[in-house]
Parts: C-alpha cells; structure tokens; sequence
C-alpha cells in the first residue's frame, strides 16, 4: 500500500495533506456537481490521499434536489436509498473510458423496482463513460439479469460447466426465472403462456401434432422447475404420459 500511494501522488500531495491536518477547524466542504469536485480550500489529490489513509474522514454528505434546491442529509437515507445513491456515486466519478467495473449483488437491500432503475442508471453512465472499458455484474435477480442491455454475455454458474447466452432485449424476469434461474411456479406467464399452448395444439391436431411434439423439451424443463405438488404438474404429465418423458 505505501508503495503504491507513493507511485500515486506528488511529494506535494503530502505536504498539502500534512497542512491540511494541523490547522484549525478541520472541516472542509466540498461540491459534488457535473463539473466533478469542488473545494476552495485543498486539492482532490490531497483529499484523495487523505481518504485513503483514513486521516480524513465524511462527516456529513448534504443532497439537494435540482427540482427544488431542497437539501437532504445523504445519512438519513434508508439502506437500499443510500446504497444505490453512493454506488451510483461512485461509479459516476469513478470510472474512465477503459475501466473494469465489477458490481456485487447490486439487488442487495434494493426494491424490485429499484433493481431495474438501478441498471437503468449504470448502464446510462457506462455508455458515456466506459465506451472501451467492461461492466462485470454478480447477481442472483432475475430482474438484475432480465435488464441486460441487448447483446450483453450471460454467464451461467450454477452447473458445474457453466453456460454461455447472449441477452436479447425484453426479456422479462419470467423467462429469466425458467431460463437463467431454472425456477418456475403456476403464476409464472411464461410457464402458464407454454402449458396453454400446448394445450391447444393437442386439441387441434392431437399429442401427433409437429409443433406439439416440438414443445415436449419445454415441457419436461418446466415440469422440473416446478414444484412436485404445483398443479400443473400433473397436467404437464398428462401432455407428455403418465410415464413421463
């Protein structure tokens, strides 16, 4: 870590920092705007060092609205309002055009709806300032999957050989629950909107029908994401046998 912080800043750097340590009234106010830092009093390489090395600290970050130029504390914030606000920060000020940004389970403390402005939010700011750089996200949401920009790699690490898509674009977080997650239920649309088809095309042409015998895949694959006890079990069993296929 010394190493590396004295390959990153200027002798300067330190001198500033020291000075900035001894005087009187240590606190100091910086602005945050579309212009990065602001402060009228010590440098962003001071300040950067300082944070790094714990000898300064934040004591309070103010947030004011640009609708009304009202002004909240950051702190007062719930966890999942303060998590997206500094993380979205964060990346903001912290990113250049060839950077590797890696997020971690963004979905924590985050509402669903939430989760998706969330993605909304860092994909809007990678497109502007991360043009050659790559955006690796961790997640177990399907809503965090489902907002994969189109033409995104979706890689799949629950199985032992790990899985390779390409999103496409709309999604919904029903397919991505069957598809991605391998979990279905009755209310899930995409397994209720395939169960019906089916349905259907045995009525018109009988279990013989092509485009039946085409969906039996689909089928088994949502019979095993489905609960043993989950109705449309026994319906999918009586598409495809009782002895199953």
């Amino acid at each position: 870590m010394a190493d590396w912080l004295l390959n990153e800043f200027h002798y300067e750097d330190f001198n500033e920092l020291e000075l900035l340590l001894t005087r009187r009234g240590k606190r100091i106010r910086l602005l945050l705007g579309g212009n990065g830092v602001v402060c009228d009093t010590a440098s962003s390489a001071a300040l950067r060092l300082g944070i790094l090395t714990d000898l300064l600290g934040l004591s309070d970050a103010k947030v004011r609205s640009r609708f009304n130029s009202s002004e909240f504390s950051a702190f007062d914030l719930s966890s999942g309002e303060y998590h997206m606000y500094s993380s979205i920060l964060g990346l903001g000020f912290g990113v250049d055009n060839s950077s590797v940004v890696l997020i971690d389970e963004p979905e924590n403390s985050l509402h669903p709806q939430w989760q998706q402005e969330f993605m909304d939010s860092v994909f809007g700011i990678s497109a502007q300032a991360l043009e050659q750089g790559h955006l690796l996200v961790c997640t177990h949401s399907p809503l965090i999957v489902s907002a994969a920009l189109d033409g995104s790699t979706i890689v799949d690490l629950t199985d032992e050989i790990p899985s390779v898509v390409v999103a496409s674009f709309g999604a919904s977080s029903d397919e991505v629950l069957l598809s991605q997650f391998g979990v279905g239920s009755s209310r899930n649309r995409v397994v209720v909107d395939t169960v019906q088809r089916a349905v259907s095309l045995v009525e018109r042409g009988g279990f013989n029908n092509p485009e039946f015998e085409a969906m039996a895949p689909d089928l088994v694959s949502i019979r095993q994401a489905l609960r043993s006890d989950d109705p449309l079990v026994d319906i999918i069993n009586a598409l495809l046998g009782e002895e199953g296929v």
